[in-house]
C-alpha cells in the first residue's frame, strides 16, 4: 500500500512539473491593412500573469505555459486569441482593423510616441502620404495648407511669420518651438531635406505642447525622419521634381495708382508739404513729381513743360517695368535618392539630395544633403541608434524686387520709370535730392546716381552654409514595464556671408563720396576710402548640444493602460560671429588698403563727423538651459483616459531669483470615449470621443537678461578707447512668459469612416509676457524703459477639421476640410505714442 502511494505522488509530480512548464513565444504583430509593424499591442497570457506590450519594431516576446492561449488586443483592431504549442516559437501576428473606428494614429510628441486615441491634448499629425502630395523646396513650405491650427502671416514679415494657434506674446519670441528627431533644432530650418521627413506633429494645446516647457508658448512642430525597418529588403528610392513658376503677377498687390499718387502729390505740393526739408542739411530727397513741381515754381520750365512730363508719370506704371525687366520664370529641381532596408539586427536608411534653384530674380541657390540614419540592436533588450545629417547650401543673390528700393523717407512711386526715354538706365535719386546730386563737387567726385535697373550687376552677394547635425540614442528594456532612455544631439552651423560691392557700384561710389574731402583751392580731392571695390565678410557659428536621459513605465494589464516617463535634460548652445570689411578691394589680385577706423572724419553731405563702418568685430553668447521633466497617462476599460505633465526649467538669462525659484509648467487633461459606453447606440456616428485639458506652457526671449550687461561698439573721438553700451540693466525678476490654455474638444467618426474629424474650443490668458516697464528718469539709466514681465493678453478660436471619402475604390477621391477662427485682445501693455505707432506699423 505505501509503495502504491509512492507511485501515485510521484505521477502527481511529474504532471504538475508538465502543467508549470514554460516554454518561449516571439514575433512581431503587423497591421492586415498596409503591414505595417504595430507598436503598443498588449499580448497576454490566459492562464498566467505573464504580459506584455509590442515595441517600436513590432516584436514581442513571452514566457507562457505549454498550450496556452495568448490574447492579442490593440485600440483600431479586433481581439484576437492563439492558441500556443509545446515548443518555443516564433509566432508573427496579423491584426486586422475594426470597422467603423478611426484609423490607429500614433503621435509623436519628442519624448514619446503613443497613440492619439489614448491622448488628450490636441495634435494634429501630418503623415509622409499627405505631406508628399505636394513639392516643396523647404520642409515647412505649405505646411499651413495642411496642418490644422497652423497659419502664416505675411503682413508683419515678409517672410511669413508663422504660428500655431496665433499669436502667444506681444513683444517675445514668435516662433513655434521647431523639433526635429527628438530635441530642438537650433540651425536654419531649410536645411532639412523635405523628402526625409517621416511625419509631422504639431502639438497645439498645453497638454500636448507643456512638456516642453519654458519654449513651447507659440506651440511646437515635432518633425521626424524617415528610419531604416528591421527585418525588410532592401530598397532604392529615386525622385526627381521640376518645378517651374512664372513671374509673379504684381497687380495682386493693392496700390495707388500712378495717376492718384501724382495728384496726390500736386495737392501736397500746394500744402507745401515738406517744403522744409529742402534747407535741412542732409539734403533728403524729393519724389520726382516734386521735382519737376519745384522746376515749374522757379521757374526752370514752363507749366506746358512741367505737365507733359507729369502726363507722362500717370500713364506709366512700374510694375510693368519689373514685369518686363526684371522678373523672370523660375525654376526648381530636386534630385533625391534614398537606399533603406533592414535584417534581424540592423536597419538603416540613407538620403543623398541636390536642389539646384533658379528664383524669379535671377538669383541662384543650389543644396547638397546627405542624411543617414541606422538602429542596432545589440541585445534583445538593448538598441541603439545613430543619425548623421550633413547640408552645404551656397547661394548667390539675384536682382532687386518689387517693393524693396525706397527712398531715404519714402517708397519707390508707382510712376517711376527703370529706363528713360532713349532706353538707358534711369537715375533715382535714393539717399539725397536731385539738384545736390547732380551739382555736389562740381565733377571731381564719381558719378553719385543709382541707376536701379543695372546696380545688381555691379553687386556680388553670397552665403555658404555648412551644417552637421549629428545624435545618438540608446534604449534598454528593463525588467517590470520599465525602459531607459538616453538620446545626444550635436549640431555645428556655420554660415559665412560674402558681399562684394565693384567700384561701379552705387554702395562702393557713396562710400567713397561721403568720405571724400575737396579742397576748392586746387580742385583736389582726398579719398579717405580708397577708390575700389569695397568686400564685407561676416561669419556666424553655432555649436549646440542636447542631451536627455528618461525613464518610462508602461503597464497594460487587462482593463489598466498606465504610460508614466520622467527625467532631465541640459543643453547648452553657443553662438559666434565675426565680420570685417575691406576698403579699395580688387578682387581679382586679393588686395585691398587700409583705413583709419579710429578717427572721425565729416561726411560730406551733412558735414557730420562719423567713423568709417567696417572695423572687424567678434561677438558670442552663450545659453545654457536644464529641466527635469515628467509625463503620464492612465486609461480604464478604454473609455477613461486622465493625463498630467510637469517641467521646471533654469536658464543662464535669468539670474539666481528665477534659477531659484524653478517656476513650474504643468498641465491636465482628460478624455471620455463615449462611443464605447453601452448607453451609446448611434449607427451614424460610431466613434465620438470627449477630450478637455488646461495647463500652462511658456516663452523665452534669449536676447534678454536678468543681469546688467554691456557691450563695446564704438570707440571715443576722445580718449582713442572703446566705449560701452549698456544693452541690459539689472532685472533679477526677468522670468519666462506663460500660456495658460484652456482646450476643449469632440472626436467623431461616422460609420465606414466616410466622414471622420474634430471640432476644437480653445482659450488662451498669457500673463507675465515682455512689455516696457518705465523706470524714473532720475536713477541715470539713460533710457525710458526696461523690459519686465508687465504685460498681459487673451486670446480665444475655434480648430475645425473635417475629412471626407468621397469615394473608396479603385479610384480614390478624398478631401480635408481645415477651419480656423482666432482673435485676441491686449488686455496690459504700456504705450506711448511712439510705442503705439511702431505696433500699428508691425501689425
Amino acid at each position: 500500500m505505501k509503495k502504491i502511494i509512492l507511485l501515485v505522488m510521484a505521477v502527481a509530480c511529474l504532471s504538475a512539473n508538465a502543467q508549470q512548464k514554460k516554454i518561449r513565444i516571439n514575433g512581431r504583430v503587423t497591421s492586415e491593412k498596409d503591414n505595417r509593424l504595430i507598436t503598443g499591442v498588449s499580448i497576454r497570457s490566459s492562464s498566467a500573469r505573464s504580459s506584455g506590450i509590442t515595441d517600436k519594431d513590432g516584436a514581442y516576446l513571452l514566457m507562457v505555459p505549454v498550450k496556452d492561449t495568448l490574447i492579442v488586443s490593440h485600440v483600431g483592431f479586433g481581439t484576437q486569441r492563439i492558441l500556443v504549442g509545446t515548443r518555443d516559437s516564433i509566432i508573427n501576428i496579423v491584426l486586422v482593423p475594426e470597422l467603423n473606428t478611426l484609423d490607429v494614429v500614433e503621435v509623436n510628441t519628442g519624448y514619446q510616441t503613443i497613440p492619439k486615441e489614448r491622448s488628450t491634448g490636441s495634435f494634429d499629425l501630418i503623415d509622409k502620404k499627405l505631406y508628399n502630395e505636394q513639392v516643396r523646396v523647404n520642409v515647412l513650405d505649405g505646411l499651413q495648407y495642411i496642418a490644422n491650427g497652423v497659419s502664416v502671416n505675411y503682413k508683419s514679415n515678409t517672410q511669413g511669420q508663422m504660428s500655431v494657434r496665433g499669436l502667444s506674446t506681444i513683444k517675445g519670441v514668435k516662433d513655434p518651438l521647431i523639433i526635429i528627431d527628438n530635441f530642438p533644432y537650433d540651425g536654419d530650418i531649410s536645411n532639412i531635406n523635405p523628402n526625409d521627413v517621416e511625419s509631422i506633429t504639431v502639438l497645439k494645446d498645453a497638454a500636448a505642447a507643456s512638456i516642453w516647457g519654458a519654449r513651447a508658448g507659440n506651440g511646437v512642430i515635432v518633425i521626424t525622419t524617415k528610419r531604416g525597418r528591421f527585418n525588410t529588403r532592401n530598397r532604392i528610392n529615386f525622385t526627381s521634381n521640376v518645378m517651374m513658376t512664372g513671374r509673379p503677377n504684381l497687380n495682386y498687390l493693392p496700390t495707388m495708382s500712378s495717376k492718384d499718387m501724382v495728384e496726390f502729390e500736386e495737392f501736397l505740393f500746394d500744402q507745401e508739404y515738406r517744403f522744409y526739408d529742402t534747407a535741412t542739411y542732409d539734403h533728403p530727397p524729393f519724389t520726382p513729381v516734386y521735382e519737376v513741381l519745384f522746376k515749374r515754381r522757379n521757374g526752370w520750365i514752363s507749366d506746358e513743360q512741367a505737365n507733359k512730363v507729369l502726363e507722362t508719370f500717370k500713364n506709366h506704371n512700374v510694375k510693368d517695368d519689373y514685369r518686363n525687366l526684371v522678373y523672370q520664370n523660375a525654376l526648381h529641381q530636386q534630385y533625391n535618392l534614398n537606399i533603406n532596408g533592414g535584417g534581424e539586427k540592423v536597419a538603416y536608411s540613407f538620403t543623398a539630395a541636390y536642389d539646384n534653384d533658379l528664383s524669379d530674380l535671377d538669383g541662384k541657390n543650389n543644396k547638397v544633403r546627405v542624411h543617414s540614419s541606422n538602429s542596432f540592436k545589440v541585445t534583445k533588450d538593448l538598441s541603439m541608434n545613430a543619425g548623421l545629417t550633413y547640408t552645404y547650401n551656397h547661394s548667390n543673390e539675384g536682382k532687386t524686387g518689387y517693393g524693396i528700393l525706397r527712398y531715404k523717407n519714402t517708397v519707390m512711386p508707382p510712376y517711376f520709370s527703370l529706363l528713360n526715354q532713349e532706353g538707358e538706365p534711369n537715375a533715382m535719386y535714393l539717399d539725397y535730392r536731385q539738384s545736390y546730386v547732380d551739382t555736389i563737387g562740381g565733377g571731381l567726385l564719381n558719378d553719385w546716381h543709382f541707376y536701379p535697373a543695372t546696380d545688381y550687376q555691379y553687386n556680388h552677394i553670397t552665403s555658404s552654409t555648412n551644417d552637421l547635425l549629428g545624435n545618438l540614442g540608446l534604449t534598454y528594456h528593463l525588467p517590470f514595464g520599465f525602459t531607459f532612455n538616453a538620446k545626444y544631439q550635436f549640431e555645428r552651423q556655420e554660415i559665412d556671408n560674402r558681399n562684394l560691392y565693384d567700384k561701379e557700384s552705387y554702395y562702393a561710389r557713396d562710400m567713397v563720396n561721403q568720405y571724400a574731402q575737396i579742397d576748392w583751392a586746387d580742385n583736389s580731392v582726398t579719398y579717405v576710402i580708397p577708390q575700389g571695390g569695397i568686400l564685407a565678410e561676416a561669419s556666424n557659428v553655432i555649436i549646440s548640444h542636447h542631451g536627455r536621459m528618461q525613464l518610462n513605465y508602461d503597464l497594460n494589464k487587462e482593463e489598466h493602460q498606465l504610460n508614466v516617463l520622467a527625467g532631465w535634460e541640459i543643453s547648452n548652445t553657443k553662438t559666434s560671429s565675426s565680420m570685417y570689411t575691406l576698403y579699395g578691394y580688387n578682387d581679382e589680385m586679393a588686395s585691398s588698403v587700409d583705413v583709419d577706423y579710429i578717427n572721425y572724419y565729416p561726411l560730406l553731405s551733412s558735414g557730420i563727423t562719423s567713423f568709417i563702418p567696417g572695423a572687424p568685430n567678434v561677438s558670442e553668447t552663450l545659453h545654457r538651459f536644464i529641466s527635469v521633466f515628467a509625463n503620464g497617462s492612465y486609461t480604464y476599460k478604454g473609455k477613461y483616459t486622465l493625463s498630467a505633465s510637469g517641467r521646471r526649467d533654469a536658464s543662464n538669462a535669468f539670474g539666481v531669483t528665477t534659477n531659484n525659484r524653478w517656476t513650474p509648467l504643468w498641465s491636465a487633461g482628460a478624455a471620455w470615449k463615449i462611443s464605447n459606453e453601452k448607453f451609446y447606440k448611434s449607427d451614424l456616428f460610431p466613434y465620438l470621443n470627449f477630450r478637455v485639458t488646461y495647463g500652462f506652457s511658456g516663452n523665452v526671449d534669449l536676447s534678454l537678461a536678468a543681469v546688467t550687461t554691456i557691450r563695446l561698439y564704438s570707440v571715443s573721438r576722445y580718449t582713442k578707447e572703446y566705449m560701452a553700451r549698456y544693452t541690459n540693466f539689472s532685472n533679477p525678476d526677468l522670468k519666462w512668459e506663460e500660456d495658460g490654455m484652456f482646450n476643449l474638444g469632440f472626436d467623431f467618426s461616422s460609420k465606414d469612416n466616410v466622414l471622420t474629424g474634430s471640432v476644437e474650443y480653445y482659450k488662451k490668458n498669457g500673463r507675465n509676457l515682455y512689455g516696457p516697464y518705465y523706470v524714473d528718469r532720475t536713477v541715470g539709466l539713460k533710457v525710458s524703459n526696461i523690459t519686465k514681465n508687465v504685460a498681459s493678453m487673451i486670446a480665444s478660436g475655434w480648430d475645425i477639421k473635417i475629412n471626407t471619402k468621397n469615394i473608396d475604390r479603385v479610384f480614390k477621391w478624398q478631401t480635408q476640410f481645415n477651419l480656423n477662427f482666432y482673435k485676441d485682445k491686449i488686455t496690459k501693455f504700456y504705450l506711448d505714442d511712439d510705442l503705439a505707432d511702431d505696433l500699428l506699423q508691425e501689425a
